[in-house]
């Protein structure tokens, strides 16, 4: 098994989670942190740094 990660690998999965937030939130417009986390299947806490990455 092989436990040295690619970190273009993990750039590709966070630019997916964050593109996947974002049409949730465009979709729904107003919603929760945590409704978001449900829907997005993430903790609160990543939902808050993509948020965070994407306003500023």
């Amino acid at each position: 098994m092989n436990a040295v990660r690619h970190p273009e690998y993990i750039d590709q999965i966070k630019q997916g989670q964050c593109g996947g937030v974002y049409q949730i939130i465009d979709q729904l417009a107003s919603i929760s942190r945590i409704e978001l986390s449900k829907r997005a299947h993430l903790a609160t806490a990543s939902i808050t740094k993509i948020v965070l990455s994407v306003v500023g």
